[in-house]
């Protein structure tokens, strides 16, 4: 597999999240085995039974701490700052980033046409509607605030 275009999944904190990660990669492989998966983790023992099929990287949150940024707060740890700096971290020229939460149902694979058509060096899926609005019940009803 080449590096060109992959999958960029940041998991840390609870274990639910490296649960949920283990579900996100069998869900993509399904659907796509020809684009690589990479892990971007404080625990990379954890994915020990993957280290075959995924890049594993290990990303330290305390190096970017920043005094605009509330460490005390573990989202800021664990979500905030590993998708901030997620770009530095990523071994593909073109990443697809995904939450761990997210469940698959159809070939998604499209977006990866929708991508290279952008010309953009990032893609980040989310929910969204015919008008690529997020309804207000995601992201913990929240989203129009």
């Amino acid at each position: 597999m080449n590096t060109e275009e992959g999958y960029l999944l940041c998991v840390f904190g609870d274990l639910n999240y490296f649960n949920l990660a283990e579900r996100i990669i069998k869900n993509i492989m399904k659907y796509d085995t020809n684009r690589q998966i990479c892990i971007l983790t404080d625990n990379i023992n954890h994915f020990s039974d993957f280290k075959e099929t995924v890049l594993l990287k290990h990303m330290d949150y305390k190096i970017h701490n920043n005094k605009n940024i509330d460490m005390h707060n573990k989202w800021n740890c664990y979500g905030l700052i590993p998708k901030i700096y997620q770009y530095l971290y990523s071994p593909f020229e073109k990443t697809c980033f995904m939450d761990v939460d997210m469940i698959i149902h159809k070939d998604f694979t499209f977006v990866w046409d929708e991508f290279n058509k952008s010309n953009k060096p990032i893609l980040i899926g989310g929910k969204c509607d015919e008008n690529n609005k997020s309804p207000s019940n995601w992201h913990w009803g929240n989203i129009d605030n």
